[in-house]
């Protein structure tokens, strides 16, 4: 099993957003969890239905998430469209000015 396999999405739990083994711990957590300075050893000891693998799927994902081929920004009077684009998917993001 390779680690991205431990992330999963369900529109069912957490809103479809992506999450650990289909437990109820989104990524966004994990990573949060890490960048205010826990520790692996930390988030494992706390979660206690979390493996170290978890948490390094987790990590894993976030990396594979930042390989993007090209952003684009259509700027209008209104809102602001961010599109990130990879090879067969984009995600858009709406800001309102």
């Amino acid at each position: 099993m390779d680690l991205i396999d431990r992330i999963t999405i369900d529109p069912n739990i957490c809103h479809g957003k992506p999450t650990i083994r289909g437990l109820r711990y989104p990524v966004e957590t994990i990573l949060e969890l890490l960048s205010s300075g826990m520790t692996v050893e930390q988030v494992v000891a706390d979660y206690e239905d979390l493996e170290r693998d978890d948490i390094l799927a987790a990590l894993a994902y976030a990396a594979k998430m930042t390989h993007l081929k090209r952003i684009d920004l259509a700027a209008s009077k209104r809102s602001t469209t961010y599109q990130f684009h990879k090879s067969e998917w984009s995600l858009q993001k709406m800001k309102s000015s």
